[in-house]
């Protein structure tokens, strides 16, 4: 479904993909967190809540599918440990390098603030935070649709 009606805006399988996963992943997060510090007024637990979740979702539940597939391939070629490479699963993404680098200086960006603003969340603390996310997401992007 992504794929057509991405096709029909002429937005790579790659972008609509990870706006999908992104969407999918974050609202149930965003839900929870809000629950967790209007209930408690525990932001720091919110804001461990969401990275951890996005570090599990990247490691794990990305990971894990990967780790699986190359397996199974191994197990029906008959491809033995000692060729591994061989038995690998290329990444459709020409930008996904720079995407990793840029998503590791939105990480320290995001401390940045953090820190800047002595450990603490208020409306500027939120407003910084969407804007370094807003750049994040408009230049993995480009860098994806190749602009």
């Amino acid at each position: 479904m992504h794929s057509d009606l991405g096709f029909s805006l002429g937005i790579p399988d790659t972008v609509s993909g990870i706006t999908i996963l992104a969407a999918g992943t974050s609202i149930p997060e965003l839900i929870s967190s809000y629950l967790i510090v209007k209930k408690a007024g525990l932001a720091d637990m919110a804001i461990c809540n969401s990275i951890g979740s996005n570090i599990f979702d990247i490691l794990f539940c990305l990971g894990l599918p990967w780790l699986l597939k190359t397996f199974v391939m191994i197990v029906r070629n008959g491809v033995g440990f000692a060729t591994l490479a061989a038995a690998s699963i290329p990444i459709q993404s020409t930008a996904l390098p720079l995407t990793s680098v840029t998503l590791l200086l939105t990480i320290g960006a995001m401390l940045i603030i953090f820190k800047v603003s002595n450990w603490r969340l208020s409306l500027q603390t939120g407003v910084l935070c969407t804007v370094v996310y807003i750049i994040f997401l408009v230049s993995s992007t480009m860098l994806e649709l190749n602009v």
